[in-house]
């Protein structure tokens, strides 16, 4: 038998040769060192009994470091969403807090504009005034459109808005005494008709303007009849004078030089009018102008000297106050005739 060419394990081609004696049993004869020796030496490399299994071996300290990892995680997480939630509950308290005071704002607010509104309907701002003569009105008329055509700003409308007078007692009063006040300046009229002489009242304007600030007037000479009556009726209404007029000084007034202003601020505080008793100075106001006042001046003296109107009292008239101490035309809440009484 021959081995030369197949391996010792059937590998075709290949270049280990088999020793050259066999053993008795297949009738082959080996010489026993050599097989032995050749035998021992496969069995060095033989397979060990577990070959092919594959020991698996885990670091578990990998594991406790991602478990570590994904709890701090977890907890960053767990640290953000309750900062969020905390912010959120800030802001929602901020919001709550905001409209409450924005509410108690709001109420205050409506309860202050209540109270002025229940004050302002229990008050009225009366001009108890003399009327001029239709003749001395229109004159008046005519002065105030020629003032208002060199100063457009002027402010004193005569034609629509506004009635030309001479006001006796101007100030604001409490209106539910309304009628009282109407009845005590008729009485009043009654009483000093005789007194003063109110049935042979001369009234009559001067040859001058008087410009004062933002006023410009045409002055009337006061007389013992309109002294005595701006004094009568004033004692007969200033009971019912809302209190809080004694308080209000005009602005003009604290314009003053400080002698004049000390006794116009107690006429106010007194009977709620600076002009009154030894502060009355009868006149017609015929233009206003707070916006361009030097203009005014400069149209009241180009108009110049006017021709001086005189005329008989005849009606004195409870009126309406408007803008600027004006009397509102058409507004009278009472009108008094002295040849009917």
């Amino acid at each position: 038998m021959s081995f030369s060419n197949y391996g010792l394990y059937g590998d075709s081609g290949s270049t280990t040769q088999p020793p050259s004696s066999l053993n008795n049993e297949s009738g082959v004869h080996f010489q026993n060192s050599s097989v032995t020796s050749y035998l021992s030496s496969q069995r060095k490399f033989a397979k060990p009994l577990d070959a092919g299994k594959t020991e698996l071996r885990i670091d578990e300290s990998n594991f406790r470091r991602e478990d570590d990892l994904e709890s701090h995680y977890r907890g960053d997480v767990g640290k953000k969403k309750s900062a969020v939630k905390s912010a959120l509950v800030n802001l929602v308290k901020a919001v709550v807090i905001m409209m409450l005071f924005a509410f108690f704002v709001g109420v205050v607010i409506l309860i202050v504009q209540l109270v002025e509104l229940f004050h302002a309907s229990q008050i009225a701002d009366y001009n108890i005034h003399i009327k001029l003569s239709a003749e001395c009105e229109a004159v008046a008329m005519g002065i105030n459109n020629r003032v208002t055509d060199m100063d457009p700003n002027q402010q004193i409308n005569f034609n629509i808005t506004h009635q030309p007078h001479i006001t006796l007692y101007l100030t604001r009063f409490i209106s539910e005494f309304r009628d009282t006040i109407v009845s005590d300046v008729n009485n009043t009229l009654i009483s000093q008709f005789n007194t003063l002489n109110l049935g042979n009242c001369s009234i009559s304007t001067t040859t001058y303007f008087n410009v004062s600030g933002s006023y410009a007037m045409w002055d009337v000479h006061n007389s013992p009849c309109l002294q005595g009556l701006n004094n009568a009726i004033v004692n007969a209404t200033s009971r019912y004078v809302d209190p809080r007029s004694k308080s209000t000084i005009p602005s003009w007034v604290n314009n003053l030089p400080p002698q004049l202003r000390q006794v116009k601020v107690l006429m106010i505080q007194q009977y709620g009018s600076p002009n009154v008793f030894s502060q009355f100075q009868p006149h017609v106001t015929i233009a206003h102008d707070d916006v361009t006042p030097t203009q005014l001046d400069s149209a009241v003296r180009a108009i110049g000297t006017p021709v001086p109107c005189t005329y008989k009292l005849r009606y004195v008239s409870i009126g309406l106050t408007g803008d600027y101490g004006t009397v509102l035309r058409g507004k009278d809440v009472a009108i008094f005739d002295l040849e009917q009484l």
